[in-house]
């Protein structure tokens, strides 16, 4: 009877241990799972299996958010990002899209790194972490984790910058730059392998919520 009471005891572990292992993921290596995603501005594309975010002469800033998800609390955000051309790129999370409003984590190519709130168009810095090499052409592994009121942010899975906010109790992910490169007139951002991981986050959903294709993930990658 122990030897069942543990053996019971230890799969219930395994069954936690392995759901919360679950993230929901992109590789970018099809088309179709840009479907969820929403370009605010900017021109965001799928290309040599990476997300691509371009910032052209005509635009401010690029923004892309993923839609449907408002009501995520607490994640682990991350993504393998290569910053081609520009000044600034950000990582958000707990985004509300109308009136567009999150937590960022910004790294500036003058070796900034900083955490931000916007709310409704007003910024407010939370917490500058240090100083950074600029790293153009370098790729690194991003992670945004929010818990609730707490917003980390790591490199490599190092922690880097930490800060307490409670203005934002949920919301979606997305990914961000402004500022061209004085040389190329351009501001190019390159995402990959993206992942969320948190309490009611799902290990598949279908490519759209607005039913453009039935397909999950999952059946995808296929």
């Amino acid at each position: 009877m122990k030897s069942l009471t543990f053996f019971t005891f230890a799969l219930l572990l395994m069954m936690i241990f392995h759901v919360n292992a679950v993230a929901l993921t992109w590789d970018f290596e099809k088309q179709a799972q840009l479907d969820n995603w929403k370009a605010i501005n900017g021109t965001w594309e799928i290309e040599k299996g990476q997300l691509k975010g371009t910032l052209g002469p005509d635009y401010m800033g690029i923004v892309c958010i993923f839609e449907g998800s408002e009501d995520w609390a607490d994640y682990t955000f991350e993504a393998k990002t290569t910053v081609a051309e520009g000044k600034y790129t950000y990582w958000m999370a707990r985004v509300q899209p109308d009136p567009l409003s999150y937590y960022a984590f910004e790294r500036s190519h003058s070796n900034s790194a900083t955490i931000w709130r916007r709310d409704k168009g007003q910024h407010a810095k939370l917490m500058a972490g240090p100083a950074l090499q600029p790293g153009h052409l370098e790729t690194h592994l991003w992670k945004m984790e929010v818990k609730g009121d707490q917003i980390s942010v790591f490199l490599d899975d190092k922690l880097l910058v930490e800060a307490t906010d409670n203005t934002y109790k949920k919301g979606t992910i997305g990914f961000g730059g402004h500022n061209m490169d004085s040389a190329t007139g351009k501001n190019v951002i390159l995402f990959d392998d993206v992942s969320v991981n948190g309490p009611g986050i799902p290990a598949s959903l279908s490519v759209s919520p607005r039913g453009k294709l039935a397909l999950t993930w999952g059946e995808m990658k296929k």
